[in-house]
């Protein structure tokens, strides 16, 4: 086919990316190869969805980003070699890898010349994904800035968002400017697991309250059926106290001071799909973990709920006596009216 040629890549759909050489020499034979087209034409404009181009050229600005060299990039581009060109170990743009590296003015010269915040390299990430996995919070910002439709949300190979990127990171400005810029907080990747998943597997309790202040569920389960709140009990012990821990916010360092006040955030425990809100304090006991229940925050949402049913629990005790008694005194007077009808009987037969 004119204008395209037939190379090999690996769908390494578990594995992290960005990837170094290294670590792929080690990793790709042990995966399937999967032969793709890959265009040689031109990038169209940014509406395409970022088509993974090669260009042989790629190579010398991938070189220029490395050694952060903008009068080196400058001069190649106004040689004529193309911004959007594909190259490296897997056919990145100039843009992903200034992203990756965290280079913020490579990155801002990028974007003015051009450069697509829609180009994919072989395993479908845009540079936002990299500059999620790499921490790069200045990065995202200038990524998100032109607030491109789709961006923030593009799912690569592995079906990881750039939210699951920066959650896997544990990196929380990353995390919280792609919250900003309305990421879906639960988007599930290949596997069923949703940025909090990733965030657990990464021991990030800021993260982790971050999530759950934006609706992540603790509930959701990924595809073998295990929820993030029944992975976090099972695997990362002390990790559900550190986040209740988190929640807890004092106004002093001072604790015997008496103008101490302690803010707490209850959303941890709410944040589920089930409308009943004590479902996750449920789930604490259900998983053999009820001894969370003793912790500052559980004792206080518990406290604050009881605040809130005990008037209707009294007026409903109160019901259940007054039917309990009419019912006691309608059933003495129904015994006394046949133990005097009988006695009547009695003598009415002598």
């Amino acid at each position: 086919m004119v204008g395209q040629r037939q190379v090999n890549y690996s769908a390494a759909c578990d594995t992290p990316l960005p990837i170094t050489p290294p670590e792929a020499a080690t990793l790709l034979p042990h995966m399937q190869s999967t032969p793709v087209m890959i265009s040689t034409d031109p990038v169209p404009d940014e509406g395409d969805g970022g088509l993974v181009t090669w260009d042989g050229d790629a190579a010398r600005l991938l070189k220029m980003v490395d050694a952060e060299n903008l009068a080196g990039l400058t001069a190649l581009l106004a040689s004529g070699v193309h911004i959007n060109g594909h190259g490296g170990s897997f056919h990145e743009t100039a843009l992903h890898r200034a992203a990756q590296v965290g280079w913020t003015a490579g990155l801002r010269y990028l974007l003015g010349a051009g450069a697509s915040v829609y180009a994919k390299n072989q395993f479908g990430q845009t540079p936002l994904h990299y500059a999620a996995a790499s921490k790069s919070s200045t990065c995202i910002k200038l990524l998100l800035e032109r607030r491109r439709p789709g961006v923030v949300d593009h799912r690569d190979m592995r079906g990881y968002t750039p939210l699951h990127d920066a959650a896997s990171s544990g990196c929380l400005n990353a995390l919280t400017m792609l919250l900003k810029a309305g990421a879906l907080v639960r988007a599930k990747d290949g596997n069923g697991n949703t940025p909090l998943h990733k965030a657990a597997q990464a021991r990030s309790i800021p993260c982790m309250v971050a999530l759950l202040n934006a609706g992540a569920d603790m509930a959701a389960e990924d595809n073998h059926g295990e929820s993030v709140l029944a992975y976090t009990l099972h695997y990362l012990r002390g990790t559900m106290d550190a986040v209740f821990d988190e929640c807890l916010t004092a106004n002093s360092s001072n604790v015997n001071t008496k103008t101490l006040e302690v803010s707490m955030n209850f959303l941890p425990l709410t944040c589920s799909d089930n409308k009943n809100q004590v479902q996750n304090l449920k789930s604490f006991v259900d998983l053999g973990h009820a001894k969370l229940l003793s912790h500052p925050l559980c004792e206080t949402f518990l406290l604050l709920k009881w605040m809130n049913v005990r008037r209707l629990f009294l007026i409903e005790v109160v019901v259940y006596l007054l039917f309990a008694i009419f019912t006691t005194i309608l059933t003495f007077n129904k015994f006394r009216m046949d133990q005097q009808q009988h006695q009547r009987n009695h003598l009415a037969g002598k």
